[in-house]
């Protein structure tokens, strides 16, 4: 391979024009011994009905026989007593022990609205933790951007960028450059937020503050982008987003991590607010692509009171509950297009060969 993300082969040339290529993959052999095992555990629990029985049983005898080679081999898989499908439960108790009136269940803003569209996504990624990928870690650059800008303006901003670019790992050199494209249309879209937001006459309270708040059973912790004051003493609760906007403003003002920080405001566990602050909202911050001739997007979460924390309350109570099971329901069919489909969810979603 000369280079297989921007080249072809130049074995391709010796390929004949007009050679059919047989694509049945029931032919294919494997070419590991993970291959090879899965092949034969396959093959010892498939149901054959256009076969002759005697044909089945000879077949299953003989990935027997192979499975029982390779797992004195020693050979990853081939040991019955390592297969998904055989398994009991390493434990079916609960996460959380509820009985126990002093325990809190922690539960991050971020995972609410996760938690309750997929309970068992929600799991999967507490359990095997999150993946990394290399938007995450512009995101997470961008953000930094943003604690640490004393300069709002475009140069200051990108030259804080690139200072740690290098931290970033790209498959391929276009890869870098699609992301680099992508880098600086994110600094614009920030660069001109906290110029508007220093010609508005409005200040920063805090930023990247911590803060937890116990709801019920919950231990709500979370940590807030930025934390502003507008000229009318409104205190303003910014979350700042590198992805799509959400645009729906029905969801906007059901967010769940807004409304938590908003939450955390009413408890009075924010520190360094000014003397005669009042609510002021929260704001998704979208710099990715902006509206009505602006290079960022606002979505705007009106001030919660009342009956609406309270509703909050019990949405964050509910989920601590749920989080504290010992089952978490999630799909039972893989979508195309869905959550679903990730690779990290969909094996959970598969049934074991040998179930």
């Amino acid at each position: 391979v000369a280079n297989e993300d921007e080249a072809a082969s130049v074995l391709f040339g010796l390929v004949p024009a007009d050679l059919a290529v047989a694509l049945d993959s029931s032919q294919w052999h494997p070419l590991s011994l993970r291959g090879v095992t899965g092949r034969l555990r396959r093959e010892l629990v498939r149901q054959r009905p256009d076969l002759p029985a005697a044909l089945v049983v000879a077949d299953r005898g003989d990935a027997a026989a192979s499975l029982a080679l390779l797992a004195r081999e020693r050979v990853p898989g081939a040991d019955p007593a390592e297969w998904h499908g055989m398994l009991a439960p390493s434990t079916t108790g609960p996460l959380h022990d509820l009985d126990d009136p002093d325990v809190t269940v922690g539960v991050s803003p971020s995972k609410l609205e996760a938690f309750e569209a997929s309970p068992l996504n929600w799991f999967i990624d507490v359990m095997s933790g999150s993946q990394s990928s290399t938007a995450m870690g512009l995101g997470t650059i961008v953000h930094w951007v943003m604690e640490t800008a004393t300069d709002p303006s475009l140069e200051a901003l990108w030259q804080a960028v690139e200072s740690r670019w290098s931290e970033l790992v790209f498959e391929s050199p276009w890869l870098a450059e699609k992301q680099r494209r992508a880098a600086r249309v994110l600094t614009a879209g920030l660069s001109q937020y906290l110029q508007d937001f220093s010609a508005a006459n409005r200040s920063l309270v805090s930023a990247e503050p911590s803060f937890g708040v116990v709801v019920g059973r919950a231990k709500l912790n979370g940590k807030i982008d930025r934390v502003e004051r507008h000229d009318d003493g409104a205190i303003v609760i910014v979350d700042l987003k590198t992805g799509r906007a959400e645009t729906s403003q029905q969801k906007i003002d059901a967010n769940a991590q807004l409304g938590a920080y908003q939450l955390a405001y009413d408890h009075g566990v924010l520190e360094e607010l000014p003397d005669g602050h009042r609510p002021g909202g929260a704001k998704l911050l979208y710099v990715s692509s902006g509206v009505r001739g602006k290079l960022y997007r606002e979505a705007v979460q009106g001030p919660l009171v009342g009956e609406q924390l309270d509703e909050l309350r019990a949405r964050i109570e509910r989920a601590a509950i749920g989080m504290a099971a010992a089952e978490f329901a999630g799909a039972l069919t893989i979508d195309s297009y869905g959550s679903g489909n990730d690779p990290r969810y969909r094996i959970h979603l598969v049934k074991a060969v040998s179930a």
